[in-house]
């Protein structure tokens, strides 16, 4: 009752403790940053000029802490966050290299800071601010080294000015692609947070997926399921046949499971079982004492086959408000050109008088994602979405 009341009245504070304490468990944590995003609340990377060691509240949302990231200790967290609060916010890597003064910075510590987004509030872009770490540390050795010349320096006279060590520039570089972001990130802090290599698959997961991976840990043995996800991790194995059959991971936005095809199925379906590639998978559940639950495979579909086999209807939301004769016109004009056999239903909102859903008697479609994309561009992204 009271972690109810915690959850409804302080979500975000709530949800802060909640994945502090499961740090040690990513898959966990991937649950619940998703459950933290379907709540409303904004899940930040560890940022140099706002984390701690553990998660804090902002007013922007929920800042992970610096004691997520890999090869960096409690030891350099705290240089970090007493280096801050005596000197302010750091503007540059040199800035938080030179105030550091070496306690426990290293090559490794400034490349995973870099890798999982904590010193995106310094100037430049990752890429630049990666390739910079040795010059960052060299710089900071130089002034440690110039502020010993200048105390011996003053029994000869020697003027500050000789001493000065200028502030080096970022070298100019293209930034790291959004995928190899995501993935550095992975590496650093064990699990994907600023994004998800499945957010653009995010409307196919929820239409074609009977279960949630998160859920599906929890099903009988030999339950059907039917799950869109990413394959990862793909390695092949030979069978007492001499046949090749497949183990990998199938990943989805709330965590990952494993998956066995054997030599007859992977036959089949090898063109689709390929690492990286988003796919619907239909199998049953397979639990063995002391492991974790897995799929069988029994079937893969690829998503242009997995809509036209699994979607039903094509649901649109209609704001009478909103909608003008141009926008009717070029609604129309999508659903004339792309005949199909997927029903139409719109969810007409009608201002003082409510909502009523009418499926349309004239127009069937066929929504594959240019369509969808026509139609979101038109009534907006969130108006329009596949049923199945």
């Amino acid at each position: 009752m009271q972690t109810a009341y915690l959850k409804a009245h302080y979500p975000a504070e709530f949800m802060a403790a909640t994945i502090s304490s499961e740090m040690g468990n990513t898959d966990r944590v991937t649950i619940l940053i998703e459950e933290s995003r379907r709540m409303g609340l904004n899940v930040l990377l560890p940022d140099v000029n706002e984390s701690y060691t553990d998660f804090v509240v902002t007013d922007s949302g929920l800042r992970f802490g610096l004691g997520a990231v890999k090869n960096v200790g409690y030891g350099t967290i705290d240089s970090i966050v007493n280096a801050r609060k005596e000197g302010g916010r750091f503007e540059t890597l040199f800035d938080l290299a030179k105030r550091m003064n070496g306690n426990g910075l290293n090559r490794k510590v400034l490349e995973s800071l870099t890798e999982a987004g904590a010193l995106d509030s310094l100037a430049g872009n990752r890429a630049e601010k990666h390739s910079a770490v040795e010059a960052a540390l060299g710089f900071a050795s130089k002034l440690r080294n110039g502020q010993k010349d200048r105390a011996q320096g003053s029994l000869f006279d020697m003027s500050d000015e000789a001493l000065e060590v200028s502030e080096p520039e970022l070298e100019s570089k293209k930034d790291w692609t959004d995928n190899e972001k995501l993935e550095r990130e992975k590496n650093v802090l064990g699990f994907y947070l600023s994004g998800h290599p499945l957010d653009e698959f995010r409307e196919q997961i929820d239409a074609f997926s009977t279960v949630k991976l998160d859920q599906a840990f929890n099903l009988r043995e030999k339950t059907s399921v039917r799950i869109c996800g990413m394959i990862t991790h793909l390695k092949n194995h030979i069978d007492s046949k001499n046949r090749r059959m497949a183990f990998f991971s199938v990943q989805d936005l709330t965590g990952s499971m494993e998956g066995l095809a054997f030599a007859d199925t992977y036959s089949s379906y090898q063109e689709y079982l390929q690492e990286d590639k988003v796919i619907v998978i239909t199998g049953k559940i397979n639990k063995k004492e002391n492991s974790d639950a897995k799929i069988i495979v029994d079937s893969v579909t690829s998503l242009d086959e997995a809509r036209e086999r699994f979607t039903k209807n094509l649901c649109l939301n209609v704001n009478t408000t909103d909608m003008t004769e141009h926008h009717v016109d070029q609604l129309l004009d999508v659903f004339e050109k792309n005949s199909g056999n997927v029903p139409v239903y719109f969810n007409i909102k009608v201002p003082e008088t409510g909502a009523f859903l009418v499926r349309s008697r004239v127009y069937q479609i066929n929504p594959n994602l240019e369509i969808l994309t026509q139609l979101r561009n038109i009534v907006g992204r969130e108006n329009v979405w596949i049923g199945s």
